[in-house]
C-alpha cells in the first residue's frame, strides 16, 4: 500500500508531461490531473469486478456491490431504474459512496440528501499550500475513531468543494469545514447551519446499507490523491476497505459512474509506458523544477527515513563505539609476559650500554607509553619540597589537599589552586591509572609554574 503513491507519482508525471508516447508498444492509458484512473487502481486493489453497463446493476446481489457515483448527478433517474429503489438497496445490504460539488436533491426516504451547489472557499488557515483557497483544507472530524479516518494526521486538500446535508436519515456529519470557510454566493457568505463535507454512517453501523457522502469529487483526482501533504490517498483507502466489508464478506462488484459514464476498467496500465523518445531538456527542467517547488524529494526523504530511524542508528553506533573501546581497553591492560628467551651459547660479548640506566628505564616507560611511577615519584617530592608534606598513598585513608594561599586577581588564584589540585591527584593516583608520555609532561609544566609561583611569594602553602 505504501508504495503505490510513488508508482503514481511517477505515472502522473509522465502522462501529464507533453511527451507523446512512441508506438512500439499497445497505446497506454493518459493520466491527467482531473482523472479517476488511481481511484480506480484503489478500487482493484480490493479486487471489486466492475460493472460494465448500468442495465446490468439489478442481476447483482446488493450484499455484494458497492456503488460509487462521482460527480454530475442528472441521470440520477436512470440509475434508479435500473437499480430499483435506493433505499431497497440499502435495506438489502448494498453499499453507497458519492461525492459531487453539483447542486443535487436525493430521496431516502425517510428523508433526503441535499448537496448546496456552491462553491466553499478557504479565506485563512485552511488553504492548502497556504495559497489555494479554492482547495480548503477538511481535518475537523466529529468522530476520530471512525475507520473512515484511521492514520489521518495531515487533513483532506478538497478541490471546489460544495456542501452536504442529511435531513432525516441514519447518516451523521462526520467531517465539517473549518470556521474560515465561505460559500461563495453573491459574494462571500457564511456556510448555512448544520451542513458538513462529509456525512455518512456511524462507526459502528452494520455493514449492510453503509454509506458516505462527500460534497466534491476533488479529493479521489489523480492530481490530488498523489500529493505527499495531505491524507487523500488515506482516506480513499479507508473508505473502499470500510465500504466493501459486506453483510456475508466482502463485495464483490462495483459500479463505478463518474461523471454520468460508467467506468468498466478498474486496472488500467498507469505505471508502465511503451519506449518514449527522449524529451527536450527544457521539458526536463520544468518537471524537475515542479517538483522541486513542491517540495516533493524531501517529503519522500522524510516519510522513509523517519526520527525512529536515527535514533536506532545512533544506538547502534554507539553500542559498536563502547564495544571497541572496551575491547581496546582489555587488550592494552592485561599484563604481557616476554615469552622471548636470548640463547646462551657460547661466550658472548657484552657491549656497553648506549646510554646511563636511568635514561634507558625512562625511554622504555615511554616506549610502554605508562610513565606513572617516576609522574608519582616526582608529584609527592614536590608537595614534600615546598609544603613539607608527606602525601598518603593511594591506598591509604584519603586526606584533603594541602591549602594554598595565592595572590593576584581571580583567575590567577584559580589557576594556581587547579593546578596544585592535579598535582595532588597524581600524587595519590593508583597503579591501574597509566600515566602516558603528554601527562608526565604537562605534569612537568605544572610544577614548573607552580613553583616558579611559590618562589616569587604569588602563593604560599598553609598548613
Amino acid at each position: 500500500m505504501k508504495m503505490l503513491p510513488y508508482r503514481l507519482l511517477l505515472a502522473c508525471c509522465i502522462g501529464l508531461s507533453p511527451w507523446t508516447v512512441a508506438a512500439q508498444e499497445p497505446l497506454r492509458v493518459p493520466v491527467p490531473f482531473d482523472g479517476t484512473e488511481a481511484f480506480g487502481h484503489i478500487l482493484h486493489s480490493f479486487d471489486l469486478k466492475p460493472v460494465a453497463q448500468i442495465d446490468n446493476a439489478f442481476l447483482l446481489v446488493p450484499e455484494k456491490t458497492l456503488l460509487v457515483v462521482f460527480g454530475e448527478l442528472g441521470d440520477f433517474e436512470k440509475w434508479k431504474t435500473s437499480l430499483g429503489n435506493l433505499k431497497t438497496y440499502r435495506d438489502e445490504g448494498g453499499a453507497i459512496l458519492l461525492a459531487s460539488d453539483y447542486p443535487a436533491r436525493m430521496e431516502l426516504p425517510p428523508g433526503n440528501l441535499v448537496i448546496g451547489g456552491t462553491k466553499v472557499k478557504a479565506t485563512g488557515a485552511s488553504k492548502y499550500k497556504e495559497e489555494l483557497p479554492e482547495c480548503p483544507v477538511v481535518k475537523l472530524w466529529t468522530d476520530r475513531l471512525h475507520p473512515l479516518f484511521k492514520d489521518l494526521h495531515k487533513g483532506l486538500a478538497t478541490n471546489c468543494p460544495s456542501f452536504v446535508r442529511a435531513n432525516g436519515l441514519d447518516l451523521l456529519r462526520l467531517a465539517d469545514f473549518s470556521e474560515d470557510c465561505v460559500q461563495i454566493r453573491q459574494g462571500a457568505q457564511n456556510l448555512p447551519p448544520g451542513v458538513a463535507y462529509i456525512v455518512g454512517s456511524p462507526k459502528d453501523a452494520r455493514a449492510a446499507g453503509r454509506t458516505v457522502v462527500l460534497a466534491g469529487q476533488g479529493i479521489f483526482l489523480n492530481g490530488m490523491l498523489i500529493q505527499t501533504d495531505n491524507d487523500n490517498f488515506s482516506f480513499a483507502w479507508n473508505t473502499i476497505e470500510w465500504l466493501t466489508q459486506g453483510p456475508s464478506g466482502r463485495r464483490e462488484h462495483c459500479l463505478f459512474i463518474d461523471n454520468g459514464n460508467v467506468v468498466d476498467n478498474f486496472a488500467l496500465p498507469l505505471s508502465k509506458f511503451g519506449g518514449m523518445p527522449v524529451p527536450p531538456i527544457q521539458v526536463i527542467n520544468r518537471v524537475i523544477r515542479g517538483l522541486e517547488d513542491e517540495n516533493v524529494f524531501n517529503h519522500l526523504l522524510l516519510e522513509s527515513f523517519r526520527k525512529e530511524h536515527y535514533l536506532r542508528g545512533l544506538l547502534l553506533l554507539g553500542s559498536l563505539a563502547v564495544l571497541v573501546w572496551g575491547a581496546w581497553r582489555i587488550m592494552h591492560g592485561r599484563f604481557h609476559l616476554d615469552s622471548g628467551v636470548p640463547l646462551v651459547i657460547g661466550k658472548l660479548q657484552t657491549a656497553a650500554p648506549a646510554a646511563p640506566v636511568l635514561e634507558q628505564r625512562r625511554d622504555e616507560l615511554r616506549r610502554q607509553g605508562n610513565l606513572w611511577e617516576p609522574a608519582q615519584v616526582l608529584a609527592r617530592q614536590f608537595f614534600l619540597d615546598y609544603a613539607g608534606l608527606t602525601v598518603p598513598l593511594w591506598d591509604e585513608e584519603a586526606a584533603p589537599p594541602v591549602a594554598l594561599e595565592a595572590h593576584g586577581n581571580f583567575w590567577q588564584r584559580r589557576k594556581l589552586t587547579r593546578q596544585v589540585q592535579r598535582i595532588w591527584n597524581l600524587a595519590r593516583s593508583s597503579p591501574a591509572q597509566p600515566v602516558p608520555p603528554p601527562q608526565f609532561d604537562e605534569l612537568l609544566r605544572l610544577m614548573a609554574d607552580v613553583s616558579g609561583a611559590l618562589t616569587a611569594g604569588r602563593a604560599r602553602f598553609v598548613r
